[in-house]
């Protein structure tokens, strides 16, 4: 019984802040000044959401398969795991050659224009030459750090500032999480193919 009471205790602090709570006959109730306003449009249903996310899967797995051979041709060249640059193209532009970020990153690669200019990249707007400048990128940042790919693939989305003071008190760098997904979907790509 005492449990059942601070747990109710606990639900009707916790609730306090939303809007005033009344307990009536046992049951918790929200008084009638307390309503839930929807504030991102109309509720969509759990299986529109499934399938909209399974269409834009299947179009994210089309401009996969459709670039992979010039991913390939271009990994080769550099003596780059193809399967890493399809993880980090998936985790940068989803295969989306016209992707532009907030910060300027443009391409398949996500390259800014100033790293492209200082590696003598062509044009950034083609998907040829921004995957070419792009895995030149990150196999100088692989080779820095000796192949390891935490810290070399860091050092591709946030520059080597992060990765060699992380990599010098041998800890995770600041961006790990990003990573992880580049990590995660070389791993899924490697296992599934284009997905």
């Amino acid at each position: 019984m005492r449990v059942v009471c601070l747990a109710i205790v606990v639900f009707l602090v916790g609730c306090g802040s939303a809007g005033k709570a009344t307990l009536t006959t046992g049951a918790y109730s929200h008084g009638p000044s307390h309503r839930i306003s929807p504030r991102r449009g109309p509720e969509r249903s759990p299986r529109t959401r499934s399938v909209k996310r399974i269409h834009a899967r299947g179009q994210t797995a089309a401009r996969c398969r459709e670039l992979l051979p010039v991913i390939e041709i271009v990994s080769r060249a550099h003596g780059v795991d193809s399967a890493l640059v399809v993880g980090v193209i998936r985790v940068e532009s989803r295969f989306k050659p016209t992707a532009l970020s907030r910060a300027g990153a443009t391409g398949l690669m996500q390259v800014m224009p100033s790293t492209g200019k200082w590696f003598k990249c062509g044009d950034l707007t083609d998907p040829a030459d921004n995957l070419d400048c792009g895995v030149r990128i990150l196999k100088r940042y692989l080779a820095r750090y000796g192949g390891d790919l935490t810290y070399g693939v860091s050092a591709y989305h946030a520059g080597p500032k992060w990765s060699d003071r992380s990599r010098k008190q041998g800890v995770l760098p600041k961006n790990f999480s990003y990573v992880e997904k580049v990590l995660h979907a070389r791993a899924r790509y490697l296992r599934h193919g284009c997905w």
